[in-house]
């Protein structure tokens, strides 16, 4: 029987939704597609949507450079693609398989993930500059 304890899983999405609602948060602000008129950042609202937004840039960014260190750290790091790689030898020299198909599983997911960072860095970097050219520094509280 199981106790209260919950076990915490890492859940990738959260990384995900932090960045989409990142990304909606400064295109709304920075006005919409397709020709909508929308008031210009002086107004108050979307000033604040403004500020708000650019506020969780730096947040975000470490939370991104943060898992591209545990990705690119080495075969001592629990997590990291190279501990990954070294657990897929351990497993297929052992004559474990399975577990060494679903490690090798684990291992497209995360080289894919870690190609995903990349991209989500840059993106949070141009965003960065078009919030200060925009005239509000990111991290400002707001």
């Amino acid at each position: 029987m199981r106790g209260w304890r919950v076990r915490r899983r890492w859940r990738p999405g959260g990384l995900l939704g932090l960045t989409v609602a990142l990304v909606a948060s400064i295109g709304l602000a920075l006005g919409a597609p397709h020709g909508v008129s929308v008031a210009h950042a002086d107004d108050g609202e979307l000033r604040h949507r403004l500020e708000a937004a650019c506020a969780r840039i730096p947040t975000a960014e470490e939370r991104v450079r943060t898992a591209i260190e545990r990705l690119d750290g080495p075969a001592d790091v629990r997590g990291s693609l190279a501990w990954i790689e070294a657990a897929i030898e351990r497993a297929t020299a052992s004559g474990r398989t399975r577990i060494a198909t679903e490690l090798e599983r684990r291992l497209e997911r995360l080289t894919e993930r870690r190609e995903v960072l990349d991209v989500r860095l840059t993106q949070l970097e141009r965003f960065r500059e078009r919030c200060i050219e925009l005239g509000v520094e990111p991290g400002a509280p707001a």
